[in-house]
């Protein structure tokens, strides 16, 4: 919240506990407890308007001002996981996951139409994104293919400001000094690597 001027600041969890003041803290609303737990994010009676959404594997190292100034339909990350796609499955389903949601951001009306489209039948959408090597269906594919408008990759609008840890040259201790949100993919977690400098000064 130090980083930004937001009106709201909500925590989607099933968790228990004492959170800061002025976190709102919102139940998750449906049974499941995968990945498509995420598309919460897009429930109307939240009411969140134009929105920005992160995951706790996400660190935010300075000011949003400018990013939250982002006036698109609605903004992901690129994807881009280049040692899997040496692996033929990968390379088929790529496609469906070119976009991450380690930072996302919309408007309303497609925040309406992706939960519309997701709530009518939750589990087919579990059965058919299913990743290669994976159990779990893909909550990715389904923000990729079902968005109304295709997606703007965020980390391209803001190259010096959204990084990504290990892409980015922070893992291994590059200065990026215009950085305001690392985030994470792959083996690397905040919780992993917690004695990394970005890591120690910026996670909370």
């Amino acid at each position: 919240m130090r980083h930004s001027s937001c009106e709201r600041f909500v925590c989607l969890t099933d968790m228990d506990g004492e959170f800061e003041p002025g976190i709102e803290i919102q139940p998750f609303a449906l049974p499941y407890r995968n990945y498509f737990s995420i598309c919460e994010i897009f429930r109307p009676d939240l009411d969140l308007g134009r929105a920005f959404f992160t995951g706790l594997d996400t660190i935010i190292t300075g000011s949003l001002d400018e990013i939250m100034g982002y006036g698109g339909q609605y903004g992901l990350l690129n994807n881009v996981p280049r040692h899997r796609l040496r692996r033929k499955a990968w390379r088929d389903f790529w496609p469906r996951v070119r976009f991450g949601n380690g930072v996302v951001m919309w408007a309303p009306e497609v925040g309406r139409q992706l939960w519309e489209t997701y709530i009518e039948q939750p589990e087919h959408w579990h059965r058919t994104t299913v990743m290669p090597g994976h159990k779990a269906g893909s909550e990715m594919a389904f923000m990729c293919e079902q968005a109304p408008v295709t997606p703007d990759a965020l980390d391209s609008l803001y190259p010096d400001q959204i990084v990504s840890f290990r892409r980015g040259g922070i893992k291994k201790h590059k200065r990026v000094k215009n950085a305001r949100i690392v985030y994470f993919h792959g083996f690397d977690k905040p919780h992993t690597i917690a004695g990394h400098p970005v890591v120690r000064s910026h996670w909370i």
